[in-house]
């Protein structure tokens, strides 16, 4: 096994693979750094065996925290977090098995205004479900779309008083799904259209 290594990450060598860093000619294991001109630790990233794994942070010029996450495997998982400069949290993501399943954002002043729900299925034919939420500077949902694999299905628009105004809506019962039905709030059919890829 590897020792473990507390090294500037342009003293890792990339020579063998450049996407696998190398200390004292193995594959490194330790954590990485990257520090300003200034002597300021910016980056601090584990490895294990070449690969990203376990924990990463990333400072700004103070020496504040910016972003944190994790790796496993050289790819990110569980929770990653980004900050603004007051520290405030700015927003995270969480992985599942390497996929993203959750993405949350907070304006400044600590309201949420993005929420992104992420659902993936994999089979015969993998498929990504995801609902996105969007919400005003008061935190009230003012939009909400649902998606299947990169395709928006469903739309729901509210008022700054929650009031829905819109509803649109693929119909599914429609050849290759190209129709489009918009409802408004009463659930009256305002428009309906053809649409190509």
């Amino acid at each position: 096994m590897n020792k473990e290594h507390y090294v500037l990450v342009s003293n890792l060598d990339y020579s063998t693979d450049p996407y696998l860093p190398s200390w004292e000619g193995q594959l490194f294991t330790g954590v990485a750094y990257e520090q300003d001109e200034f002597g300021t630790i910016t980056l601090e990233t584990s490895y294990v065996n070449g690969k990203e794994d376990g924990y990463t942070k990333k400072y700004n010029f103070d020496g504040k925290l910016i972003n944190s996450g994790f790796y496993k495997n050289g790819k990110a998982y569980g929770l990653w977090q980004w900050f603004y400069k007051n520290g405030e949290r700015k927003k995270i993501e969480i992985y599942n098995l390497h996929n993203l399943i959750l993405l949350k954002e907070w304006n400044l002043y600590g309201v949420l205004v993005y929420r992104k729900y992420i659902n993936h299925f994999s089979g015969i034919m993998s498929h990504v479900y995801s609902k996105e939420q969007f919400f005003n500077k008061n935190g009230a949902l003012i939009k909400e779309c649902l998606n299947e694999t990169d395709v928006l299905i469903e739309k729901k628009v509210w008022d700054e008083e929650g009031t829905l105004l819109s509803h649109s809506k693929i119909d599914k019962s429609a050849s290759d799904y190209k129709y489009w039905k918009e409802w408004k709030a009463t659930i009256t059919i305002k428009n309906t259209f053809t649409f190509t890829k």
